[in-house]
């Protein structure tokens, strides 16, 4: 097989290998382009296969990336950790060879003796990427190490000086014989940006002829610097003037800084210096500077980590020329009438926040101005708040709920009763509020990354100490060794006994809890690996994994369903909460029988009794073959080309709430790509939190004009209230977008549109991403001062329309095209949609044509596979299954059903016109299953009761009495019994009913199989034992044969008080001429009950207490 060659000019060949034009690289693309172009070589980058540098690695995937490296003898090799990356960066230096090593910031300190041996024996050029996060690593600070450790430490502020700081730093190196430090802030490492390209290294011999003119004098490492200009000063006042203030700025702080002075007009006004090596400083440059200011403000990403080393020139240049600007920091200059301001970490980063800090001093500079006017307005989102990102997913998830579950152990342990056979135990939860004594059992909780660093001692010291438990998380992290043999091989030879193993499920909270208490029973050291399934349920890893291939794809191949089999009777299609709540969707989680057969107590006066019940249907789904969307193409292809809504703005940001992919996400790179082929400069940012299942919280896209040098930068992250559009997949992250997170605020009223999906995900659907869902509109409302262009349940209808929202985010991106409200041609995003699917996400190009259908309001989409048909269309199905239906038995029963519900729906007519025909829906469908229940007199008495109501009713608007009385008076009737259970388990409308919630089509190849579990009870005068089982659903249809032979009288004992109160309640409703107002409300609260399916609970006292004027208490 021979594989396409990239022609370097080709606009859309893999930045590492074109040499020419413009591309859009993303900050690994841009530190390995720098590798490639510098005249030292390095031969090989070392770095751990994990954020932020995972990506780097996914690159060598690229047959065209992994060619250039080849080319230029650079290798990619993921190593464990940055402790390893530095040795095997320091194995290639000791052989004159350069290497470049990935370090990411909270692995800094674990590697400092590695660090120290480097920069002592360093004999080849070492370049060392170290991340920088004072967020995550608050008291690790890259600056300060490489300050300690005498080496040169280098400051990009974007992409295109991270990819010369890689040449540089390889240089310097070589020429000084040390390692050299780059520190990249974690958001530039989350970033693209559209760079011109060169020519990489090409190995000749003319590399062996000039290699001298690539080397600077050892002595002065200042000279490469300079001469790549990576000090810069602008708005330097003339020799002998001094400004008030001036602004040095390291690293992103550089953006941040001049957007804040150009947004508020005061460029040229505030002198900034870019100090773009932290170290060695060129004093000469910075000392120029100093002497020109009153006040210097160093404006870094760690407040206080370069500026003592400003402090100490100023004090250098004040001894000997008896004036210095004043240096600041942490803290602000005082102005009077002002408090006293703090500058804390990453703040410097933004530059919304900055002027926010700064803007008492830019008042006293120009009082006439007000720079008040220019900033955004704080939005008052009252009472709404969004939900901690980590609450349901990953690591701090799954800490969360072992803490719980040892906390439950320790009451449960505390609780118990010495008369029960089991004395109290005392046990804490290693810091908790309550200290150890002597003889606790102490609960400790880990997870692996750490247990991997501190489990050994922790084991060792266990053993020694007495009765401990550790409860460690054990989410999939390859990288990390295994927990159960760590802790065998840390283990002191002279322990009485190795600690006790026991793995669990940390979705299982029962069994976390009852592990825990067996533990602290069992005495000495246990250990509990509390894994993730299977299935899993918060390691985004591996569900991520598992979504791959539908993403290939475009389609789910199988999917599996387990539900109880109570489902089948419910009179209306329950929500998706409901279902996800009773385990849809389990994965590869199969339906699973208990193996044993349990004896249990018997019931006081128990006889002989067999039972066989269904308890759970697991339905699997397997699939061949994609939807065909041949039509929503072909509209597509017809509609009209919209107008860009900012088609005379110089300058473009979008936001996207939620994405999906590979990093930035699918819809993001479309938009990037589509962006590139309009010929602007596109620039791009992301945040991976995980949001959900294959879901990422938010990214961050900038359209700009061609820029000239004179330009001043502009930062790729939106300023508060400057976002033109909000595309949002996620509807919680569309939230947090709009003010909930102190740090997004993208919107402002009069600017920015709206184009967000309103349908919560299927793990949303619970408290409080379903009220943080459900506040998105009237939010976006109050925050942009206007309702959004396009607000509606996209979610729901993708998936009825591609039976998975794997493609939502690009659906929602089409969408937003068709508003107008993306600045790009049809050709240009149509052709990025193309090349996603090229790169393995499929069905990319039919998404974006079915968003824009949806926003165009061309064609008429069904809400959902799982909405209701109208009673006549279901009368008008039996009426045909009736003549046609090839099932005897189900032949038999419409035509019977038709014949006796006719003359009720000519009564009940009115009902149609009620909230969509559903009272008049519900009545149909529970007719006929009152005729399967117990027959045709069942099904005319419950008719005639209705029908009395609605004469009552004769001549009221909608007739609210009768509509609330028919679906409580139904789930009254419909008693499921066991008999009941079984036939409506295997009937034809629950089989009709679970294939349009599937959305299976036989033409299509979908094929749908069914397992049930079911229960059998033995019981026998003094012994009970019961048992599961898995089987086909023969039970059930022996059932079906049998139940007409059962007589009535035997069928629903437990429910038949409860009915014959439902049936008095709607008789004395009907019968009443007084209290119509109060019938209403109680029998409205009655269809509540129905609805929620707690009217099956309640006995006939309940219901009578409903009655207006009743003084009967309910029933306990």
């Amino acid at each position: 097989m021979i594989g396409r060659e990239h022609d370097p000019r080709d606009a859309w060949t893999p930045p590492l290998a074109r040499t020419d034009g413009d591309a859009l690289l993303s900050a690994p693309e841009a530190l390995l382009k720098g590798a490639l172009e510098s005249p030292v070589p390095a031969v090989a980058v070392f770095g751990p296969r994990r954020p932020p540098f995972e990506p780097l690695f996914r690159m060598a995937a690229d047959p065209a990336a992994q060619a250039a490296l080849d080319r230029n003898g650079l290798r990619l090799e993921a190593s464990v950790d940055a402790v390893r990356s530095i040795s095997l960066a320091a194995i290639e230096s000791a052989a004159g060879r350069g290497a470049i090593a990935l370090l990411p910031n909270d692995q800094l300190d674990r590697g400092m003796g590695a660090l120290e041996r480097l920069a002592r024996s360093c004999a080849g050029p070492v370049a060392l990427v170290l991340e920088d996060n004072p967020h995550l690593s608050p008291a690790t600070c890259p600056r300060r190490i490489c300050w300690r450790l005498r080496m040169p430490t280098l400051e990009p502020w974007d992409l295109e000086s991270l990819r010369r700081s890689v040449g540089l730093a390889l240089r310097m190196s070589s020429a000084a014989g040390v390692p050299v430090g780059i520190v990249v802030h974690n958001t530039m490492l989350r970033s693209w940006a559209t760079l011109a390209m060169r020519p990489n290294r090409v190995v000749t011999m003319l590399d062996a002829v000039e290699p001298e003119a690539l080397v600077v004098d050892d002595s002065d490492p200042l000279r490469d610097l300079r001469r790549d200009e990576f000090n810069h000063a602008w708005f330097m006042p003339s020799p002998g003037e001094r400004e008030r203030y001036g602004i040095i700025a390291i690293g992103p702080c550089v953006h941040a800084t001049l957007h804040m002075l150009d947004a508020t007009g005061f460029t040229g006004r505030v002198p900034v210096f870019r100090l773009g090596a932290s170290a060695p400083i060129d004093e000469s440059a910075l000392e120029r500077f100093l002497e020109r200011c009153e006040h210097a403000i160093v404006v870094e990403p760690r407040p206080g980590s370069t500026a003592p080393r400003v402090v100490g020139l100023a004090q250098r240049i004040r001894r000997a020329y008896g004036h210095a600007a004043q240096v600041w920091w942490t803290e602000l200059p005082p102005v009077e009438g002002h408090a006293r301001v703090r500058l804390e970490p990453n703040e410097g980063t933004r530059s919304s926040t900055l002027v926010r800090k700064m803007i008492h001093l830019l008042d006293e500079l120009r009082p006439s101005k007000d720079p008040h006017a220019v900033l955004a307005p704080d939005v008052e989102l009252d009472g709404v708040a969004a939900p901690p990102r980590d609450e349901h997913l990953g690591l701090a998830s799954a800490r969360m709920a072992a803490t719980e579950a040892a906390l439950d152990a320790i009451e449960a342990l505390a609780a118990r009763l010495p008369e029960q056979g089991d004395a109290p135990r005392h046990a804490v939860l290693a810091g908790g509020p309550e200290p150890a004594r002597a003889g606790s059992t102490v609960i400790e909780v880990w997870d692996r990354r750490r247990w991997s660093i501190e489990g050994g001692a922790a084991v060792r010291h266990a053993v020694r100490t007495g009765s401990r438990v550790f409860v460690v998380c054990d989410l999939a992290a390859d990288e990390e060794p295994d927990v159960e043999r760590l802790a065998e091989a840390c283990t002191p030879g002279d322990a009485r006994r190795l600690p006790r193993m026991v793995r669990v499920d940390v979705n299982d909270r029962d069994a976390v809890v009852a592990s825990i208490v067996e533990a602290a029973d069992e005495g000495g050291v246990s250990i509990i690996i509390a894994r993730d399934g299977p299935p899993a349920r918060r390691d985004i890893n591996v569900l991520e994994r598992d979504l791959i291939e539908v993403d290939r794809l475009g389609y789910l191949p199988m999917q599996r369903f387990i539900w109880p089999v109570s489902a089948a009777c419910d009179l209306r299609d329950p929500p998706l909460a409901t279902l996800i709540d009773q385990g849809l969707e389990r994965g590869a989680d199969p339906l699973r029988a208990t193996a044993e057969i349990v004896r249990v107590t018997p019931e006081p006066g128990q006889g002989w009794r067999l039972r066989v019940e269904p308890l759970l249907e697991q339905v699997e789904l397997e699939r061949e073959r994609p939807v065909a969307m041949a039509e929503a193409a072909r509209q597509a292809s017809s509609l009209p080309a919209p107008t860009p809504v900012h088609a005379t703005q110089g300058v473009w940001r979008a936001h996207l709430a939620g994405w999906r992919g590979d990093p930035p996400g699918v819809a993001v790179q479309m938009l990037c790509e589509a962006g590139r082929s309009m010929g602007y400069r596109v620039e791009a940012v992301h945040h991976a939190t995980p949001v959900g299942p294959g879901r990422r919280s938010w990214a961050q896209v900038l359209f700009t004009r061609a820029a000239s040098s004179d330009d001043l930068p502009m930062p790729t992250r939106i300023p508060f209230g400057e976002g033109d559009v909000l595309i949002g997949m996620d509807p919680v992250e569309s939230l947090r977008a709009l003010g909930p997170d102190p740090y997004l605020r993208v919107g402002a009223a009069g600017r920015t549109r709206a184009c967000v999906n309103t349908g919560a995900f299927p793990d949303q659907l619970r408290e409080p991403f379903e009220s943080a869902a459900a506040a998105l509109e009237p939010s976006i409302e109050r925050a942009l001062g206007a309702p959004a262009d396009l607000a509606l349940d996209m979610a729901r209808r993708v998936r009825h329309a591609f039976l998975n929202d794997r493609v939502l985010d690009v659906a929602m991106l089409g969408a937003s095209f068709q508003l107008g409200l993306v600045p790009v041609t049809v050709e240009a995003l149509e052709a990025a949609a193309r090349r996603m699917e090229q790169r393995g996400y499929a069905r990319s190009l039919e998404a974006l044509r079915f968003g824009r259908l949806v926003a165009s309001e061309r064609t008429e989409l069904r809400e959902s596979a799982s909405d209701r048909e109208r009673a006549q269309d279901m009368m008008r199905r039996m009426e045909f299954e009736a003549r046609v239906y090839g099932n005897p038995r189900s032949r038999r029963l419409s035509r019977r059903v038709v014949a006796l519900l006719r003359p009720y729906l000519r009564a009940l007519e009115p009902l149609g016109g009620v909230d969509g025909g559903q009272p008049l829906h519900d009545l149909v469908l529970a007719f006929r299953r009152c005729v399967i229940w117990g027959g045709g007199d069942y099904a005319k008495r419950f008719g005639d009761a209705i029908v009395a109501l609605a004469e009552r009713e004769r001549g009221v608007e909608l007739m609210p009495l009768t509509a609330a009385c028919v679906l409580p008076l139904a789930e009254l009737s419909l008693i499921r019994d066991f008999p009941y259970l079984c036939v409506m388990t295997v009937g034809d409308e629950h089989r009709r009913r679970v294939r349009e919630w599937l959305g299976e089509v036989r033409s299509r190849g979908d094929h749908v199989s069914r397992r049930y579990l079911y229960r059998v009870d033995v019981a026998v005068p003094g012994r009970r034992w019961k048992a599961e089982f898995k089987g086909s659903d023969w039970p059930a249809r022996v059932v079906e044969l049998v139940m007409p032979l059962v007589p009535l009288s035997w069928r629903g004992r437990m429910g038949q008080d409860a009915r014959e109160a439902g049936y008095r309640f709607v008789a004395d409703a009907a019968a009443s001429e007084s209290t119509y107002d109060q019938w209403v409300r109680s029998a409205q609260e009655l269809q509540a009950s129905a609805l929620d399916g707690s009217i099956r609970e309640m006995s006939a006292g309940d219901i009578d207490a409903l009655r207006p004027g009743s003084l009967a208490p309910r029933d306990a």
